[in-house]
């Protein structure tokens, strides 16, 4: 059959060289004269096959597209015989203005609704070579080694996309897509991590994927992403992980007779689920071996049967408004006693069909008109754990709630409260006039003038006795105790204080660290500190001097909130302490008097896995500054970098500040050392006047993947005041953050 080239039907040959109407040379021009389509009648502009290149630069994409309703049609006898390529990765040879990480690495990038490809490919070569069947002399060589990310096609909220025997090919990222609807039909994807699309309704029937990291999605769609007759090719470097997590950030999945191969064990649906997703299977094998994924949380996981069908519909899916396609229960994590429950039902979308129904602890209640659950107030004397669930077919949602008990009287105590000294030690004597458990609560301050520095907070059991810190030498040390037993609530407190003497200069002392639970670092300004106690801040460096190139512009976080106490997440799972919880995080200790000689042992965990410790190369570092004067900004630190030529990896180099000006003072070593368990020493040593740094992993969960330790050194002609500064300028989503395990420094005098 002829095509006719026409004002809504254009044509792109690459061969033409005498003008004909309607057909362009580049897909670029035929883009440019494209009139917007509408969904009735879309703009078609259809594709002799060749290899085009998309030709972006550093700073702008390849081909942008911003006319809705257009479809790009591949004419060759597959979607291998007409090419869109470009060869970008962000910060290999693609840089975004700002230095952010809305990098420009797009082959595509397309804002448009009702972008519709069919027969074609689109791919990224930055990381992934070029090979072209119907003419060999058109392959190319992948533009890096270095892995980053390298959009094969990208758009921000947009709707209505399809893609229909296409291959979209990349490593890092290769869809960057946001959309409230896009459907992909005997498609081939290709990527490693973050590289399928995400939105809201996300469709994918008779694809084939091949995953080449361990998780493929950052977040499943909004309402849900379905997979139904596709088959998953996984090859995960054996550092990476022994299984499949579908998605970094679990939402809800739908897999529908799909196969899975490869060298993995399992199959997840995130890192770490929360109780409440839920995800649903049907026919899904592994290696050709029946199996049911999420076996983390086993209840997150629903066996699909045909009173779900009309889900794997991809009409029905994509445009439904009469029946919900996912089911959410937002309520109260836990409630007083007497307290009504109140609930909500969201469901995408927004209806509540007849057939759904809720059940309270397995008794049916009814869902009000507004989508609201009321449960009247618990007469249970016994605190104890409720469970909700909203049920459509197959389909559930389902959330949890405390209900306390009856609260008891909060008792007394049998004397009034009192501090004693012994020692480097403080001892609080409290005791309870009754018979119930003990689970009391203390604060501990010191007080300076008509300032109080909280320092350590949490159970009394664990906080009777405790060392007293440098900053409460010659000052005031302060208890607030709140009495309790079980079922009690902490409305009346006590309070008392004892006058602490000064203390001679010893010849050791030890700033021990090692469990950050009830340690409350006092929040201070970027030019201060609170001397003898552990404090934090948040700032922004200044980037001068040697800095790296393309820093992302950026403002610090919230120095009151700069670190959570908490268990970090993906390769710090499991490890407890100091998580940065804004940008620009900084935790500090300044002695009260200048040591002679100093010992300090960091330990860090990273939550990212391939010991690359960022989330982007784009200025983005951790320094662990010793000896630092944090007033002037000037010292000495050792920096832990994540460059653009080190996908597995980070650089460590020491740096010199004045003023905030800094200096690099050692070459940049490149290794995977930023791995859980990343032990710093630093120690310096009067007789030789140096500084020595040594930095190394056991990699706790990856025990051959971290490399040999590696060791700084630098003269000193002394310590200062042998300040520390740990400072993190790293992007902090969940899954980028480091968690602080343990501090621990030795301070010697003369």
């Amino acid at each position: 059959m002829k095509l006719t080239w026409n004002e809504t039907c254009l044509h792109v040959d690459s061969r033409m060289t005498d003008p004909i109407p309607f057909t362009y040379r580049t897909l670029q021009e035929a883009v440019s004269a494209a009139p917007a389509g509408t969904r009735e009648h879309p703009t078609c502009i259809c594709i002799e096959p060749d290899v085009y290149h998309m030709n972006g630069t550093p700073c702008r994409q390849g081909l942008i597209i911003d006319k809705p309703w257009l479809s790009l049609i591949g004419l060759g006898t597959s979607p291998e015989d007409t090419v869109l390529t470009d060869n970008r990765g962000h910060m290999v040879n693609a840089f975004p203005a700002d230095g952010s990480a809305n990098s420009p690495a797009h082959t595509v990038l397309c804002n448009a609704d009702g972008l519709h490809c069919e027969n074609i490919t689109i791919m990224n070569t930055c990381n992934l070579d070029l090979i072209y069947p119907a003419d060999p002399r058109k392959n190319e060589k992948k533009y890096s080694e270095t892995i980053t990310q390298a959009y094969a096609i990208g758009g921000n909220n947009v709707t209505d996309w399809s893609f229909l025997n296409c291959r979209l090919l990349g490593m890092l990222d290769t869809l960057s897509i946001q959309a409230e609807t896009v459907s992909f039909e005997d498609c081939t994807l290709v990527g490693t991590n973050d590289f399928l699309a995400g939105g809201e309704r996300i469709f994918h029937s008779n694809c084939k994927i091949y995953i080449y990291g361990p998780a493929p999605m950052y977040i499943a769609g909004n309402a849900a992403t379905v997979f139904t007759n596709c088959s998953f090719y996984v090859e995960i470097d054996k550092y990476q992980s022994q299984s499949l997590y579908l998605t970094k950030y679990g939402s809800e999945l739908i897999l529908d007779h799909c196969d899975f191969h490869g060298n993995i064990r399992q199959i997840e649906w995130a890192f770490q689920p929360e109780y409440w997703q839920r995800s649903y299977y049907r026919d899904i094998t592994l290696n050709g071996c029946p199996v049911i994924p999420g076996q983390t949380r086993p209840e997150n996981s629903i066996p699909l049967t045909q009173l779900s069908d009309w889900l794997l519909d991809k009409k029905a899916f994509l445009t439904t408004a009469n029946a919900p396609i996912k089911i959410r229960v937002e309520g109260p994590e836990q409630l007083c006693y007497g307290q009504d429950a109140e609930y909500r039902v969201i469901t995408v979308p927004p209806c509540l069909p007849s057939g759904i129904k809720a059940l309270f602890q397995g008794i049916p209640v009814p869902i009000n008109p507004d989508y609201r659950i009321r449960i009247p107030a618990s007469q249970h004397p016994e605190g104890f754990m409720a469970e909700l669930k909203v049920i459509y077919g197959d389909m559930e949602g389902v959330c949890h709630t405390f209900f306390k008990a009856r609260p008891v009287p909060q008792p007394g105590l049998k004397a009034p409260l009192a501090i004693a000294l012994a020692g480097n030690q403080a001892v609080l004597y409290a005791s309870l006039d009754t018979l119930l458990p003990d689970i009391s609560r203390v604060s501990w301050y010191v007080v300076d003038g008509d300032k109080e520095y909280l320092f350590l907070e949490g159970d009394a059991s664990e906080l009777r006795l405790i060392t007293l810190p440098d900053a409460a030498w010659g000052k005031r040390l302060k208890a607030v105790f709140w009495p309790l037993v079980p079922h009690s609530e902490a409305r009346n407190y006590e309070t008392c204080a004892i006058s602490v003497p000064q203390r001679p200069l010893p010849s050791i002392e030890y700033v021990s660290y090692s469990n950050f639970a009830f340690v409350r670092p006092v929040p201070v300004t970027p030019e201060n500190a609170v001397s003898g106690l552990l404090c934090m801040t948040a700032y922004r460096p200044l980037y001068q001097g040697c800095e790296t190139a393309h820093v992302a512009q950026w403002n610090s976080g919230d120095s009151e909130k700069a670190f959570l106490y908490g268990s970090g997440r993906d390769g710090a799972r499991f490890c407890k302490g100091f998580i940065t919880a804004q940008r620009g995080a900084a935790l500090r200790y300044l002695p009260v008097t200048a040591p002679e000689e100093l010992c300090m042992e960091l330990v860090l965990a990273p939550e990212k896995y391939m010991a690359d410790g960022f989330g982007s190369a784009n200025g983005q570092f951790l320094e662990v500054a010793l000896p630092f004067d944090y007033r002037t900004k000037t010292g000495y630190a050792l920096r832990i970098e994540r460059v653009p030529s080190c996908d597995t990896g980070c650089t460590f180099s020491l740096r010199h500040y004045e003023n905030g000006v800094g200096s690099l003072l050692s070459e940049q070593i490149s290794c995977r050392n930023y791995l859980t368990d990343c032990h710093i020493q630093a120690a310096y040593c009067a007789q030789t006047r140096t500084m020595t740094y040594s930095i190394w992993s056991t990699g706790r969960y990856k025990p051959d993947f971290s490399d040999c330790p590696i060791t700084f050194s630098i003269p000193l002609s002394e310590l200062g005041m042998g300040a520390l500064e740990i400072h993190h300028t790293g992007t902090v989503p969940l899954g980028n953050r480091t968690v602080i395990e343990s501090l621990n420094l030795t301070l010697q005098y003369r």
